[in-house]
């Protein structure tokens, strides 16, 4: 086992007048035990779905039974604990920044995350994430995680750019590789939801469909 010192960042702001400064402003460190990770992969239930509700500073509040089955924690071990006890080392810094960049404009956003459990195995997840806001006060009162069994044709892909982005972090720092996903995306013309929903719906097999209904468009043009 490891211990980690979890200096959470808050980047929310609670009103949209927030300045970015205050949406920066660090809260209070929180300590909590991991385990080594094992190269062991946990197989999600394809029906079934984690589901946890944090505050605003992504403490948890809530989860489901199935995010304690595949977690191994009991509940009472991670109420009020950051989210951030089932981040995985091989998750890049960049991807997280990206998130609270989207939830600090109110905006729900799409994931692929891999996790790690009580017990050092891990777990890929397709997770849709969004922001619960009191509206009679406008302020952000907490974000609600859909996580699922990650899509197996879309791992490849997304496993590709987060070591990439991994490996520019060891280099230099999470900032670099934030502006390289930031380029990544401006080459591909893409926002982050078009990129993450390519790869989810896009398979090998639907690519193929798509080269060969080019291919015969343009024999089409050609013959006509």
């Amino acid at each position: 086992m490891y211990a980690t010192l979890k200096y959470e960042e808050n980047k929310i702001g609670l009103s949209p007048t927030k300045t970015n400064h205050n949406r920066r402003t660090l809260h209070q460190a929180t300590v909590f035990t991991q385990p080594t990770p094992l190269d062991e992969e946990i197989a999600l239930h394809p029906k079934k779905y984690l589901l946890s509700k944090t505050d605003p500073f992504g403490n948890i509040e809530y989860c489901n039974s199935y995010f304690c089955e595949v977690t191994g924690y009991r509940e009472s071990e991670v109420i009020r604990k950051p989210h951030s006890i089932v981040r995985h080392p091989d998750m890049p810094a960049a991807i997280f920044e990206l998130l609270w960049d989207h939830l600090a404009k109110r905006k729900p956003i799409p994931m692929f995350f891999k996790n790690l459990a009580k017990d050092g195995r891990y777990y890929w997840t397709f997770c849709e994430i969004s922001v619960k806001v009191n509206r009679a006060i406008d302020e952000v009162e907490g974000f609600f995680g859909y996580q699922q069994a990650a899509p197996k044709h879309a791992l490849p892909t997304v496993e590709a750019l987060y070591q990439k982005l991994h490996a520019i972090e060891k280099e230099r720092e999470s900032e670099a590789s934030y502006k390289y996903l930031r380029a990544y995306l401006e080459e591909r013309e893409q926002t982050w939801e078009a990129y993450i929903n390519e790869i989810v719906n896009t398979s090998f097999v639907k690519r193929l469909q798509r080269l060969f209904t080019n291919k015969n468009r343009n024999e089409t043009l050609l013959t006509s």
